[in-house]
């Protein structure tokens, strides 16, 4: 029985080690974004994340380390390939993470899987564009299936009772490795943003722990800064005034452009100098051009309700998958339609990707044309 045990405590350590080593090819990785931190923060960032480690390798695990010490004459083959295959998915996952963070700015949820279809016509493309980090799994996968300690069963002469106790000794050690510690609630995402900058709570978090504990957010908090009366007072003091293109523009067609991965550096007519946007340059010196430019969220599903319907990203999901998704809201479609305006929506991506489709109807899109409405002679070769 004390060498089963053994070996259990080897493979939680072992998961251990695979993951502290991906938490430090998180920190190589990221360190343009993470050098100029105190050497202490970063060090405490780097322990802590022990506790989100050992509470995600346990939660995932707990089926194949009791099965193991069950005696029984029962191969283990199937659940030692099974238990591979998890493992290597979520260290897949850790992995991918050390990229997509530079764009989301978190770690990885579920959320990102219910875009599944997004990402399964670009997978060729990022897993050749990011050879180094497929590279890296595939190297790290096989370490992990050759050296992984392999696990040794009970024998069959065991007393039920040893067997019984056994697992009521190992039961409580479990649900306290899965809380996180003996405090009076589990460890969650949030006990890892007590730093500095949330970039060390990155740091101390895995995408393994994220993702098993991921969930859509609900409504965002309602903050109260004014009361009634002082609300009243300012209402009275501002008062709208039109701007000098008021009734200039009556009748013209409305384009709003929304790019993707934009900042208004690439542009040449703001920067005084040679930029990569032409058209937009040229649109910009017979415009009415704003200059304070600021993005509107860091993913491309956050774009349409903030620059089309006024919702900023405030939650830690996406508006369009979170709860506030089902409130009435009024967009520019709805506006522009009560002044006479026929409003379409053009998306080159397929439909239904980010909800954008079903999106833009509920704003008031009367059209919606996406890759499925594009001519289909053409678009192997327009399509990029």
């Amino acid at each position: 029985m004390l060498r089963s045990v053994r070996r259990l405590g080897l493979q939680v350590l072992f998961l251990l080690g695979i993951y502290t080593f991906l938490r430090f090819m998180f920190l190589v990785y990221n360190w343009s974004s993470l050098q100029n931190f105190e050497l202490e923060e970063i060090i405490h960032s780097l322990v802590m994340g022990l506790r989100f480690d050992t509470s995600s390798i346990l939660m995932m695990n707990l089926p194949f380390f009791m099965y193991w010490v069950f005696p029984t004459q029962r191969k283990r083959n199937w659940s030692l390939r099974l238990f591979y295959f998890v493992n290597i998915i979520f260290i897949g996952i850790n992995i991918a993470d050390l990229e997509l963070i530079r764009f989301n700015g978190r770690r990885l949820t579920p959320f990102y899987f219910l875009m599944s279809q997004d990402v399964s016509d670009q997978i060729g493309q990022l897993i050749i564009h990011f050879w180094y980090l497929t590279l890296s799994l595939i190297v790290l996968a096989a370490l992990f299936v050759k050296y992984f300690p392999k696990p040794v069963r009970l024998k069959e002469s065991t007393a039920i009772s040893s067997i019984v106790t056994l697992y009521l000794v190992l039961l409580p050690i479990w649900l306290l490795g899965v809380r996180g510690g003996p405090q009076s609630s589990p460890v969650r995402e949030a006990n890892a943003y007590v730093f500095s900058s949330p970039k060390l709570g990155n740091l101390a978090l895995n995408s393994s722990f994220t993702f098993i504990y991921g969930k859509k957010s609900s409504l965002s908090e309602r903050y109260d800064f004014f009361d009634e009366k002082e609300m009243q007072v300012f209402k009275e003091q501002i008062a709208p005034r039109p701007s000098a293109m008021h009734g200039k523009l009556k009748g013209a067609n409305v384009m709003v452009i929304i790019l993707e991965s934009f900042a208004i550096e690439y542009m040449g007519e703001v920067n005084n100098r040679p930029g990569y946007t032409p058209f937009l340059d040229s649109l910009a010196k017979r415009s009415l051009f704003f200059e304070n430019a600021y993005t509107n969220g860091r993913r491309s599903i956050d774009a349409i309700p903030s620059v089309l319907a006024g919702v900023p990203a405030l939650g830690k999901e996406a508006f369009l998958l979170s709860d506030p998704e089902r409130t009435t809201l009024l967009g520019y479609p709805e506006v522009l339609k009560e002044n006479g305006y026929s409003t379409h929506f053009y998306h080159a991506a397929k439909n239904g990707s980010m909800f954008f489709d079903e999106f833009s109807k509920r704003i008031g899109f009367e059209k919606y044309f996406g890759l499925n409405e594009y001519p289909r002679e053409l678009r192997d070769q327009d399509y990029d």
